[in-house]
């Protein structure tokens, strides 16, 4: 397989996979959300296609479209400020909801309960579900709820008691639960890192959980005493190790009982569980579930924790271990062989063997009640098992790295007799089918009956007798005296077989074969069907396939070793080519430039490797790269043009080459390697401050960061302990790409009560808009009215917005408003919430001259025919603490009952700004000012701005209007008619 086709194979589903889908999209793809073709092949249950709610917001407008007779919805359950419906109106809606697949979010409400969503029993979702920032919300009534597949964040709800909650419903899912008026009790953990254990001294009792995610301690200097922990003597929800160094648990010296699951997976180096207190294994669900997959290849259980597991009824979904050798303290016998074996043992390990000649031993076993090994009864001329009245656990796992799984089976013991009742409440466990064989023994020995007795007695086991499953042996024993297939019913049999198979395999070869590259592609983008490039490879034989008009081209674009079109040929194939969907690489080529690529515009997914001649890269009209480009191992490359032209495009792996890009490239920030960026002024690609903390002694030096000017790339700061970002104290420009979701994300920052990059002068992104997210900080997080500034004169959305505006560091050129009466004259800049009231138009020219208001704007019952006094105002943006007031206070720009108004017209306006949905409302103002041509013209004018005028949306204006002159003309026109019958009759 050449390079380039290997490229492509790595690359072309992450281009897929980049492409931006819908909330509603994400679900349609997560979900069985309506008819599928494909329902024959699958097992959850098809959702009626009417059972969908596509609002992504839930209000008294929209609450009309829930599907209110489903018992299983695919939606969006969303709640914000703007929530209108009561409490008993949404009791009535969902009075039969018990599945929900999508998301739920209640995030600034006035809701004091949730019990209208307490007939939910199931939650199947893809993000987590959000209850925060409800000032009134006290209690958390889901008391059906059974089953979350996400996890749950619940907090900034400053009366909600959510303790009752958390002992309810610990066992659901990973919980983030935090600045509440009651929290849960314990500790709570999540995924945490080496430099995190401190938060868990003094800790007894954990909640929702721990999960030791690539948690690595052999670069710890000094190495870790795991001293945190030691306290720990309960865990809820759960146990995981995933990808960690860990030798063992025995640092866990005091943990008592784990509720939940244990799950290991990719741990090379664990070779004991060994934690030494450890006394109870429950869980809500029907069995306790432990996977350990991808251990040591010497890891082992002892019998004591075998014996454990077996007490609490575990299940495993995967198993990898063995025995450890008998370890002091432990009482289990080792057997050799039946005849030498110890009187009077309780407990065996090793594989149990009964002989011809060893019946006169079985006495030996009548106390034996766990046997850590198999068990094999082979030709013997026993006559019953009563001897083995005691025994209640089989566990069979090897004893050693060589020896493979075994089971029960009793061979031929001709003398054996039907009964087997002495054989009960007993659990014979291996990882194999099957855990109790029956081969050749006597022929009235077991029945089916008798059969499914036993395995319903024997937990969690499987029987098979002869090789057969209980369920046959009757049938098979009776085979002789069942009717046999005619001829004619074995063929009408086969015609129905081999139409239903054919039936089936349509279906899946429709539904789940693996598409090809050019499939997926198809999938992926608009593609014209005559502007298709199906080659695997660009050279001489396949070039004349090139669609040469199309300036939109889909397909693969692959040049390896076997390119042998000289370059001003390409020049003239490709000389309409803009946008290029699909991938493109070259791999071991001998082209010295791409000069033939320098018309494209657009490109989705890039790869240059193993050039040895590539010496440019020459996209010389290049506006977009919808995925991360990579450029390594061309030793005569250099890159630094192309990175200085194209490097905020998007994510760049540009390294390895004669020059590769100026600047320091970094991804993952760690708090033990910012000496890495000492001096750096630019950086390439996304900084993630991931589990980001510095709070230690002594604390982390951030001063490495102080020299970044430049950043091109996302910034990205989640679950950290920073107060603030002033370390960027020379950052001057942030140039963004689509790598992330946001160009800058703020989630779960909850020390953060200051953005502070003092330097940051431009911001701009690749894709339509830059986007910010600012979810969990500080109570006091604020912006300064110069930030703010900033992020409206560069159009910024902002998905989530947690914040106020920082009063006590307020610029001397912003005015603070109190009343307009004390208002300063030439103003440009006010800071909180300006009103005019009747008797108040006299002080209107003292906003002529503002551009900027960080507040609310209400004019209220004046005698103002204009607005011509705020010609100069450009911005009106609020933040949450006017969120705190009433619904229709967060309309940041209110024009009420001035009833001499003509004209609104404000010519310099750009933007009004608020986290509500509407922005703007006209209310009982004069009767001309707006209609429904002028009110989409305002909206037009504004970026990322709704109006409403008396209620009611831009479009429904002129209808209203109509509707209601046509009532008045129609009451007229009755009296009429009836006043010309009375003339004509009397």
């Amino acid at each position: 397989m050449s390079i380039a086709i290997f490229l492509s194979a790595l690359f072309v589903p992450t281009i897929l996979g980049d492409i931006e889908l819908t909330d509603l999209q994400k679900l349609e793809e997560a979900f069985e959300c309506g008819e599928s073709p494909c329902s024959v092949l699958g097992s959850n249950k098809i959702l009626d296609p009417t059972c969908w709610f596509r609002e992504e917001i839930i209000t008294y407008e929209t609450i009309e479209r829930w599907p209110v007779n489903c018992t299983e919805v695919c939606g969006i359950m969303g709640f914000t400020d703007t929530a209108d419906v009561p409490v008993f109106d949404l009791q009535y809606y969902f009075q039969n909801l018990k599945v929900l697949k999508g998301k739920i979010y209640i995030i600034g409400t006035q809701y004091a309960s949730v019990e209208f969503l307490s007939t939910l029993e199931e939650i199947y979702c893809v993000k987590s579900l959000s209850f925060a920032g409800n000032p009134n919300l006290e209690t958390f009534e889901l008391r059906n709820l059974k089953n979350v597949s996400c996890e749950f964040s619940i907090y900034d709800n400053k009366r909600l008691d959510v303790s009752e909650f958390c002992e309810k419903k610990e066992g659901l899912a990973l919980m983030a639960i935090d600045n509440n008026f009651k929290n849960c009790k314990g500790c709570i953990a999540g995924s945490f890192y080496t430099n995190q254990m401190s938060k868990f001294i003094n800790c007894t009792s954990i909640v929702f959980g721990m999960k030791f995610y690539s948690f690595h301690t052999v670069h710890e200097n000094p190495p870790m005493d795991f001293s945190e922990v030691k306290d720990i003597q309960n865990i809820t929800g759960g146990l995981d190790l995933y990808e960690t160094d860990l030798q063992n648990l025995s640092f866990f010296k005091s943990l008592e009982n784990i509720k939940g699951s244990i799950s290991v997976f990719n741990c090379l180096n664990l070779t004991r569980f060994a934690i030494p207190s450890l006394k109870s294994l429950t869980t809500n669900e029907p069995n306790f579930l432990i996977s350990i997959e991808n251990v040591h290849e010497y890891f082992c259980f002892t019998t004591s924790e075998m014996k454990l597991f077996l007490e609490s009824n575990v299940m495993f979904k995967s198993l990898k271990a063995m025995y450890c050798e008998k370890q002091t303290g432990e009482t289990a016998c080792l057997f050799e062989s039946l005849k030498n074996l110890e009187a009077n043992c309780k407990e065996i390990l090793g594989d149990v063997r009964i002989n011809p000649g060893d019946e006169i031993y079985t006495d030996k076993l009548k106390n034996i009640s766990f046997i850590f090994g198999s068990l094999m009864i082979q030709n013997t001329s026993l006559a019953d098992l009563n001897f083995l009245g005691s025994l209640q656990f089989y566990y069979s796992v090897p004893t050693n790295f060589k020896q493979k799984f075994e089971r029960c089976q009793l061979a031929k013991p001709k003398g054996v007799q039907t009964q087997m009742e002495r054989i009960q409440n007993t659990r014979v466990f291996s990882k194999t089918r099957y855990q109790i064989s029956f081969q050749e023994n006597g022929n009235s020995f077991l029945n089916s009956s008798a059969c499914l007795d036993l395995t319903e007695r024997t937990l969690a086991t499987n029987v098979i007798f002869d090789g057969k499953e209980c369920e046959v042996i009757d049938r098979v024993k009776n085979e002789d005296k069942t009717k046999r297939l005619t001829l004619f019913e074995f063929i009408h049999f086969m015609i129905y077989l081999l139409f239903t198979l054919f039936f089936v395999y349509n279906q899946y070869i429709n539904c789940v074969k693996e598409l090809t590259d050019y499939e997926k592609i198809a999938k992926a983008y608009e593609c014209d069907s005559n502007c298709w490039f199906r080659e695997d490879e660009v050279n001489s034989t396949t070039i004349i396939k090139w669609p040469q008009n199309c300036s939109d081209v889909c397909g693969k674009m692959q040049f390896s070793q076997t390119a042998d079109i000289p370059v001003f040929e390409l020049q003239n194939y490709f000389r309409n080519l803009k946008v290029f969907k699909g991938a493109i690489s070259f791999g071991n080529t001998k082209y010295a430039s791409i000069e033939f690529l320098a018309p494209l515009e657009e490109v989705y997914c890039d790869v240059c490797k193993l050039n040895a001649n590539l010496e440019m890269l020459n996209f010389e009209n290049l506006t977009k790269i919808t995925c991360s480009f990579y450029a390594y191992n061309n030793s005569r490359l250099d890159a630094t043009e192309f990175c200085d032209r194209f490097g905020d495009l998007n994510v760049m792996f540009i390294y390895d080459n004669f020059k590769s890009c100026k600047g320091c490239i970094v991804q993952n920030l760690y708090n033990t390697e910012l000496y890495k960026y000492q001096g750096c002024t630019s950086i390439i690609n996304a900084m993630y401050f991931y589990a980001f903390w510095t709070n230690y002694d002594p604390p982390v030096d951030m001063s490495p960061l102080n020299s970044i000017q430049n950043i091109s790339g996302c910034l990205n700061f989640y679950d950290t302990d920073l107060k603030n970002f002033s370390f960027f104290e020379s950052l001057e420009n942030l140039r963004s790409n689509q790598y992330f979701d946001y160009d800058i994300n703020i989630y779960q920052c909850s020390n953060l009560t200051r953005f502070d990059m003092p330097a940051l002068k431009t911001i701009s992104t690749t894709r339509t808009n830059f986007i910010m997210n600012v979810f969990g900080v500080h109570d006091d997080f604020c912006f300064t009215t110069s930030e703010m500034h900033l992020f409206l004169e560069n159009n910024v959305l902002f998905d989530n917005l947690h914040g106020k505006y920082c009063y006590n560091e307020t610029e001397e050129s912003v005015c603070i408003f109190e009343n307009i009466s004390t208002l300063e004259s030439n103003c440009t800049d006010i800071l909180g919430s300006v009103h005019i009231n009747s008797g108040e138009e006299s002080y209107k020219e003292k906003l002529r001259n503002v551009r900027n208001i960080y507040g609310l704007l209400i004019i209220q019952g004046t005698d103002l025919i204009d607005l011509n006094f705020l010609e100069n105002l450009e911005y009106i943006a609020v933040l949450n603490e006017y969120c705190k007031l009433l619904s229709d206070s967060t309309v940041p720009l209110q024009i009420i009952s001035n009833k001499q108004l003509l004209s609104v017209t404000l010519p310099n306006l750009k933007r009004v700004f608020s986290k509500g949905r509407y922005q703007v409302n006209f209310v009982d103002n004069g009767s001309e000012i707006l209609n429904s041509t002028a009110c989409l013209d305002l909206m037009e004018n504004l970026f990322d701005t709704n109006v409403i005028f008396n209620g009611r949306e831009c479009e429904a204006i002129d209808r209203v209007r109509d509707e209601e002159n046509g009532s008045v003309i129609n009451g007229f026109n009755v009296w009429i008619i009836l006043l010309i019958l009375y003339v004509t009759f009397i």
